[in-house]
């Protein structure tokens, strides 16, 4: 798995399973929901604020089709997680 961190954001890219970890602040224990197809919202369980986002098959997936343009679905993303 690689880690990177931005801004209050860490990256962690689990290339095994194809899985996006970002978490904003701390990674922290949460609940999440899932609000598309493999993509999870992590909530934290007291105040319901977004703690972080899970997203399953991150290879598979047309991020630019959901309308998130933010987040590159290439090898740049990948490299910038290992």
């Amino acid at each position: 798995m690689g880690s990177k961190e931005m801004k209050g954001i860490a990256l962690d890219y689990d290339s095994e399973h194809d899985v996006l970890y970002l978490y904003f602040e701390k990674i922290q224990e949460a609940v999440s929901r899932e609000i598309a197809d493999g993509v999870f919202v992590r909530l934290d369980p007291n105040t319901d604020q977004v703690v972080g986002v899970t997203i399953l098959d991150l290879q598979k997936k047309s991020l630019e089709d959901r309308g998130i343009k933010f987040i590159p679905t290439d090898k740049t993303l990948l490299e910038a997680c290992t």
